[in-house]
């Protein structure tokens, strides 16, 4: 049954609220109209003229917005739309007292992502990078789905899209130069070079947050995606092993590093089990002595800085392994060249500071230490650093409550689903200390 269609006391009445936009003009908040049957196929036959004049009032709604008719205009227009009806918007009446003009034609897609792009801008919700992404992304939705009617979206289309997008590989402008998106279903792309299930996730949340603002702006009904899913593949990663990181930590791979941050960004990130950009986004302010325990300040309040959730927000303390190896004399030594970054060389790539971290690990690292992913088939990449770390805590009985703060994990992510108290900074350097990674390293 349309959502806009009620049963009553066993007679069915169209409902439809008023955009906010246009309801100074019209004086009413809801559209309330008797269809005066209790049949359901009825109903909705008598719907579809109730049906054109909802349609008209979304796509006025959309060219006030647009600027295409101009607010003066809007009460004429109104009045010529609703002219056939005694009251503008009568609570009851023959479904025939009312013949609306021709049916505004639906907007086209990309008007609406223009649209939906310039309003996140404008509410600073938006970053210049992640305006670039989501650009970006924009428009490979359009090229996939093609620039059409919004009101054409169905469930279909975006599965299609999913199962498209699926199928495009990596750096596919670099490596199939020329070749349109639509060819990529039927070659066989090697697995590597695939999108991460996560990849196409990421895709299809923003997708549907766009639809959902689509819905919201009463430009469409319903969300086409928002019961469509991803199936997970074997995107998984693994730990490294002790092997792993005797070569990564040797002194003939450290010797290598020409910029500090790639010496150590991966102890860090060992040591701490934080996530690869909270670590590259550091600042020198981020360092701090809390009740005399030296700390990580992971936070989003600088510039560009960003985090994955609110979990994320938190204080780090500093190992003890880690200021044996001179971390804080590195500190110190940054703090007096007055840098406000904790890595002063290490520069923005296109997705930010941890994109050049990811480039630096895959393309250079990793290789040189000739590391393999898990005969399980489950990959070795930065994140397995974060694995590491919490599998070392874990197998050494520390509390799950506690691994969730120092990590920054929701409460559930661990099997921990009940509320844990804030813990204190002494509490989370005495659990920190007892985690024994030096062993793993020699």
């Amino acid at each position: 049954m349309s959502s806009y269609l009620q049963n009553r006391e066993g007679i069915y009445h169209f409902r439809y609220r008023i955009p906010v936009l246009l309801r100074p003009y019209i004086g009413k908040t809801e559209l309330k109209v008797s269809l005066e049957t209790g049949n359901e196929r009825e109903a909705h036959i008598r719907s579809h003229h109730w049906l054109r004049i909802v349609d008209c009032l979304k796509q006025l709604c959309h060219r006030v917005r647009t600027r295409e008719i101009d607010s003066e205009e809007l009460p004429e227009t109104l009045k010529r739309l609703l002219s056939s009806s005694r009251s503008h918007l009568p609570s009851s009446a023959p479904v025939t007292s009312i013949e609306p003009e021709a049916s505004i034609p639906s907007p086209m897609l990309q008007d609406l992502i223009t649209e939906y792009t310039k309003l996140k801008i404008k509410k600073r919700e938006w970053r210049s990078k992640t305006a670039d992404y989501y650009s970006s992304m924009f428009l490979e939705f359009v090229e996939v789905t093609t620039n059409r009617p919004i009101g054409g979206f169905k469930k279909s289309c975006i599965e299609q899209y999913v199962a498209t997008i699926s199928c495009i590989p990596k750096n596919r402008k670099k490596k199939y130069p020329g070749l349109p998106i639509s060819h990529f279903i039927d070659l066989a792309i090697p697995e590597a070079d695939l999108p991460a299930t996560r990849t196409v996730k990421e895709k299809l949340a923003a997708i549907s947050t766009f639809f959902k603002w689509c819905v919201e702006s009463e430009y469409l009904e319903k969300n086409p995606s928002s019961s469509v899913t991803v199936k997970s593949t074997s995107q998984s990663y693994a730990a490294f092993d002790k092997n792993d990181l005797q070569k990564m930590f040797s002194k003939e791979v450290l010797a290598t590093c020409k910029h500090s941050w790639q010496q150590w960004l991966p102890v860090l990130a060992l040591y701490t089990g934080a996530r690869q950009t909270e670590l590259a986004q550091l600042l020198i302010t981020d360092v701090v002595q809390i009740d005399g325990i030296w700390c990580l300040n992971i936070t989003d309040q600088g510039n560009d800085q960003k985090l994955k959730t609110k979990a994320a927000v938190r204080i780090v303390p500093i190992h003890k392994g880690l200021i044996a190896q001179g971390f804080l004399d590195y500190f110190r030594d940054i703090e007096k060249s007055k840098h406000k970054q904790l890595w002063p060389t290490l520069k923005p790539g296109r997705y930010g500071l941890g994109d050049k971290v990811s480039k630096w690990f895959r393309d250079t690292l990793k290789p040189q230490c000739e590391i393999t992913n898990h005969p399980s088939g489950a990959r070795k990449v930065w994140h397995s650093f974060r694995h590491t770390f919490i599998n070392q805590a874990v197998s050494q009985g520390l509390p799950i409550a506690h691994i969730q703060q120092l990590v920054g994990h929701e409460k559930s992510m661990l099997g921990e689903t009940g509320t844990y108290t804030h813990l204190t900074t002494q509490q989370l350097k005495q659990t920190l200390d007892q985690i024994k990674l030096e062993g793993l390293l020699s």
